[in-house]
């Protein structure tokens, strides 16, 4: 008799449970015998730390949805955040109708709402009309520009990219809104190899600038540039002029889009696939200091020059760095830069390398009456300043205006279920990229994404100074404090948080907190330097709603009502105090001011997407730590 087939559900729950079994043989190995090759390698220099395969994840309230295909890529538009973009990636089967004879991918874009279910605004509202659209290819991922937050970009299995301008409109008389994807135009990013391969487009990222020219919606063109890799393992950087169509009554929409005008060439190769890039803008003064270790002959002058460092990861195992050099000042839309290859990294990854994410640069300061004797200094994200009358820029605590150092914290993802985090120097040449510390995460590092950045004061947790901490529920805050630091500098309790949306294939979708503590005279550093300490926390993972591989996830901050925000403009007659216990006081003077009410913890609505089950689920983080740190920050005596 014919053994039945085992379903796609019971096939994955016996790899979950080898899996777990495998995590759990581990865990009761000796730390020495279950580290990988890199914690030995990196010695005193890094830390390495294995993530618990005993911690017990939260129950989640969630929602579900399932798509009609593959979920590959999905990103919330930054302009309209109650709309999402799905991309899908299926393969053609033997009986389905193929588009042409040697078709093997399909897929499509789907304009969908973040909400899993529709709520209408007034009586009668119906629900949008959600665009789609259909290639002859697959998406393999997709960006919304970093300053322009309707264009989107699309890279696909047919060695291009697609543009469109999501557009949201009313429709009165319908009752609804119209969501459309307004098609820009198609770029070829790579030809063939000499097989004839049509290669993928693996990833992109954006260059922050655009340009734009031409008569206002007749014939205005903006300019764009992206770096991109594609599977045969090229990282190229590629310039386009897209019709700055914004709405649906320009009268180009109706026209047919002809092939876009492309600029494109090679930034450096990887042996294997390239699966991820990134672009960091480099100090203007890093341009001189390039020429000057290159012997460049720049045709302008090196303060107009713009100089960016392109990083991309590939199956080799490599972390590849070039520099690219393009005038600032020149007047061709596309003026031709100079590509510098610098260096590639194999040594500390294990496996491939498939999400690159760059994080804002450290910033430096100081108290404004101790800067002379090197009191006050720490790394951090830039503040608000304002200028005082003795010439310094202070800002409102009587801190130093910030500067940046140029030290950028970079992270990556790997297949060897590490994430990693590196001090890139880009102040001095070649801008090497020095390993701090790693955490091994319960699944493969595939995407990486920032939610928030923020700094706290008190030592209030920020995680373990050997990155532990567990995860669990909620994002609420760790009792890890740094309490060895002299409590009378405020910037010896300094940390520096970043919050990260991680795609960890197997393992889920994970929230991370990404934690620098600014050390003074301290845990052993020596008295003449200031050492910092990285860790990693993970905060909370979601798996339940997912059965498969997790490639892609998207959040957006949810802004909480105005209705309670207890500061508005009431009625002062009106009686203040439903509330029975609460006691009226009478202010005597303009300082005798009730304490403001306590922030709001960060509520974040998380959209997760697994590829085989074609899953897309929804729930909720709440960053409580944040708000903590909010009143811990009110009630700092240096704020009296």
């Amino acid at each position: 008799m014919a053994i039945p087939k085992r379903s796609l559900s019971e096939l994955m729950q016996t790899i979950k449970a080898n899996i777990k079994r495998y995590r759990a043989e581990q865990a009761s190995l000796p730390l020495s015998l279950s580290l990988p090759a890199t914690g030995r390698w990196h010695g005193k220099a890094t830390t390495t730390t294995m993530m618990s395969s005993t911690m017990e994840e939260p129950e989640m309230e969630f929602t579900s949805r399932t798509a009609d295909q593959e979920v590959c890529a999905v990103e919330i538009c930054p302009d309209h955040p109650e709309y999402m973009v799905i991309g899908t990636y299926s393969l053609v089967k033997k009986d389905e109708r193929r588009d042409y004879e040697a078709q093997t991918r399909r897929g499509t874009l789907q304009v969908m709402p973040v909400a899993a279910h529709f709520q209408p605004k007034y009586a009668g509202m119906l629900a949008p009309h959600l665009d789609r659209v259909e290639f002859p290819c697959a998406v393999l991922d997709l960006h919304f520009h970093p300053a322009d937050g309707t264009l989107l970009g699309v890279a696909a299995s047919n060695a291009q990219m697609y543009f469109f301008r999501l557009v949201k409109h009313g429709d009165v008389l319908g009752r609804r809104v119209i969501t459309k994807l307004l098609p820009l135009g198609t770029a070829t990013i790579a030809d063939p190899d000499d097989h004839g391969l049509v290669p993928l487009v693996t990833q992109f990222a954006w260059l922050p600038e655009t340009r734009t020219h031409g008569v206002s919606g007749i014939s205005d063109v903006q300019h764009i540039s992206v770096v991109a890799t594609t599977s045969l393992g090229h990282t190229r950087l590629v310039d386009a002029a897209l019709p700055a169509i914004k709405d649906l009554f320009d009268e180009r929409v109706s026209q047919p889009r002809e092939p876009l005008s492309v600029m494109a060439i090679d930034v450096h190769q990887h042996d294997l696939e390239a699966w991820t890039v990134a672009a960091i803008t480099l100090p203007a003064a890093t341009a001189t200091a390039t020429a000057a270790a290159t012997m460049f002959e720049p045709d302008s002058a090196l303060s107009n020059t713009s100089c960016r460092l392109i990083l991309s990861g590939g199956d080799d195992s490599a972390l590849i760095a070039s520099v690219v050099e393009t005038p600032a000042d020149s007047d061709t839309p596309a003026p031709t830069p100079n590509i510098l290859p610098l260096w590639k990294d194999r040594r500390a990854h294990t496996a491939g390398v498939v999400a690159i994410l760059p994080l804002a640069s450290f910033r430096v300061r100081g108290l404004a009456n101790d800067h002379d004797h090197g009191h006050g200094h720490g790394h951090g994200h830039s503040n608000s300043t304002s200028t005082g009358n003795n010439g310094n820029n202070t800002n409102n605590n009587g801190l130093e205006a910030t500067r940046d150092t140029g030290i950028v914290p970079l992270i990556t993802g790997s297949y060897d279920e590490f994430i990693r985090l590196y001090e890139l120097d880009g102040n001095t040449y070649p801008y090497r990229a020095t390993l701090k510390t790693e955490r091994r995460l319960d699944g493969g590092v595939w995407r990486l994404k920032v939610l928030d950045q923020y700094d706290s004061y008190g030592g209030g947790g920020g995680g373990d100074r050997d990155g532990g901490g567990g995860g669990g529920g909620g994002g609420g805050s760790n009792s890890a404090s740094n309490n060895d630091n002299d409590s009378d500098n405020t910037d010896h309790q300094r940390q520096s948080h970043t919050l990260i949306l991680a795609s960890l294939m197997h393992g889920g979708a994970a929230i991370l907190r990404l934690t620098y503590t600014y050390n003074a005279y301290g845990s052993g550093a020596p008295n003449t330097e200031r050492v910092g300490v990285w860790s990693i926390t993970p905060l909370v993972t979601f798996r339940a709603g997912h059965e498969s591989m997790v490639y892609c996830c998207d959040a957006r901050l949810e802004i909480a009502d105005s209705n309670t925000n207890t500061n508005t403009n009431s009625n002062t007659n009106s009686n203040p105090n439903p509330n029975p216990n609460y006691t009226d006081v009478t202010l005597n003077s303009e300082h005798d001011t009730p304490p403001p009410p306590p922030p709001p913890p960060p509520t974040y609505t998380v959209v997760s997407t697994s590829f085989y089950d074609m899953k897309i689920c929804t729930w909720t983080f709440v960053d409580r730590f944040k708000a903590d740190c909010r009143r811990q920050e009110q009630t700092r005596p240096d704020r009296a």
